[in-house]
């Protein structure tokens, strides 16, 4: 009974480690994809008001 408990034991662990591994390799893709949207969006908004003062002057 114990040899079946540890052997359970073991596979569950194998499957948790190899889920949590195709989670991370999904995750940091959708991650850097988020926070480089985030960063263009502060970029952007930070030269708007450049590119608007600039048709205003002329």
């Amino acid at each position: 009974m114990l040899f079946f408990c540890q052997q359970l034991s073991d596979w569950f662990r194998y499957q948790l480690e190899d889920n949590l591994n195709t989670l991370s390799t999904w995750l940091e893709p959708i991650l850097m994809a988020i926070i480089a949207l985030i960063i263009g969006t502060l970029v952007i908004a930070m030269y708007l008001p450049v590119l608007y003062l600039g048709d205003t002057i002329q």
